[in-house]
């Protein structure tokens, strides 16, 4: 369920996402947030499913699962894919799952092992405030898909219907075309000025590594200046567009191609400088993948 993915789990967690009409469908790209009602689909595992409205996500860090997280909702929504078998999926569904930083989900009650999937509850630990967590494997065709709901304890009946909702939602789609000619993608560099390529962006990190979620938003406008909002702690509620509690101030970004340097000038005078990396499509502060979302808040 939620196991260290390997090969195949790259792609396998392409197919977590939303559904509006089926012309809608794509195939999910890292460096992206997808809202609600986008259908997104994984080829390479004939599989997709519909992430519900008033829900966004993206891949963890590590690309390892899918995080929804909402603003009316509390708590948070995990999907993950990987090729095994049945068997493989009982013992993962009944053992304890390590979410890291002390964060610990232990397995409630009995396996239920209806047709057509596996469920149960369990114990969080180590989480604050207190959690509890509800988890459903589909399993079919040597692929299971795992939806997980970590919410708030008195909001458990609430994450089983949004993972039955996931769970609803999930189907078969067409298995990719071969490539024409055989060829090999390439080009993971970028011969853009760095402040020119940042001019009007919006940038979006997301933690998950205890289990929980937060955001960090990063604005930087045509004008030189910017925004920077920190919601973290706590259960979920993604970027509201209030913008309390933000900082302000004027942007510099130099370099040139794959490699660069962002200065943030803050209005109360303090500065933060971060190395700026442009690596197979993603954009990396410091290391670390912001996602590039829609900018609403300025041009």
């Amino acid at each position: 369920m939620l196991r260290p993915a390997t090969g195949v789990l790259r792609a396998s967690l392409v197919l977590l996402l939303a559904l509006p009409p089926a012309a809608l469908a794509v195939v999910p790209e890292a460096g992206t947030v997808y809202e609600g009602g986008t259908f997104v689909e994984s080829p390479e595992l004939g599989l997709g499913f519909l992430v519900p409205d008033g829900w966004r996500g993206q891949l963890s860090p590590d690309e390892e699962l899918f995080v929804m997280v909402s603003s009316r909702h509390p708590g948070m929504l995990l999907a993950y894919a990987e090729e095994t078998t049945l068997d493989e999926t009982v013992r993962t569904m009944s053992a304890p799952v390590d979410l890291g930083d002390g964060v610990r989900l232990e397995p409630l009650g009995e396996l239920d092992r209806r047709a057509g999937f596996l469920s149960r509850e369990f114990e969080v630990h180590g989480a604050s405030p207190p959690a509890a967590a509800y988890a459903r494997a589909i399993h079919s065709e040597g692929v299971t898909v795992s939806f997980v709901a970590l919410v708030p304890e008195a909001s458990i009946a609430d994450g089983r219907r949004w993972v039955a909702r996931l769970h609803t939602s999930l189907k078969r789609v067409a298995p990719p075309a071969p490539p024409a000619g055989g060829g090999a993608s390439s080009g993971s560099s970028t011969s853009d000025r760095w402040d020119d390529y940042l001019r009007g962006k919006h940038l979006v990190r997301f933690y998950t590594t205890t289990g929980f979620t937060s955001e960090r938003h990063l604005w930087l406008c045509s004008d030189g200046s910017f925004a920077y909002s920190d919601e973290s702690g706590g259960f979920g509620g993604g970027a509201s567009g209030a913008f309390a509690g933000s900082s302000r101030g004027r942007w510099t970004a130099t370099g040139v191609g794959d490699h660069g340097s962002l200065l943030l000038e803050y209005a109360d005078g303090g500065t933060a400088t971060y190395e700026l990396t442009y690596r197979d499509g993603k954009v990396l502060l410091d290391g670390d993948h912001w996602l590039r979302d829609a900018n609403s808040f300025c041009r």
